[in-house]
């Protein structure tokens, strides 16, 4: 698939919205996102920040499993899950 922006066959028409979700931070970009997590969410057509922050959080665990996939969708909306410390 040549252009991030086309939806792959069978992806929800939501992951592939435009405009503000579609701003131009990389998803490989944030932390916790490697090479081949990335790699997965473009093949679903995640391919920005805002496309991740849309997506359901149960999607993304699917898709990327383990840690990366309970954390991603909370740091694509700017939610840290730090343990506290006193």
């Amino acid at each position: 698939m040549s252009d991030p922006n086309q939806r792959p066959p069978g992806a929800p028409k939501s992951l592939a919205a435009t405009g503000p979700l579609n701003r131009p931070a990389s998803a490989e970009g944030l932390h916790g996102i490697g090479p081949r997590q990335a790699a997965v969410l473009r093949e679903y057509g995640i391919h920005r920040v805002g496309l991740l922050a849309a997506a359901e959080p149960a999607t993304v665990q699917r898709l990327l499993g383990g840690r990366a996939g309970q954390t991603a969708p909370d740091r694509a909306r700017g939610i840290e899950s730090w343990p506290e410390t006193n």
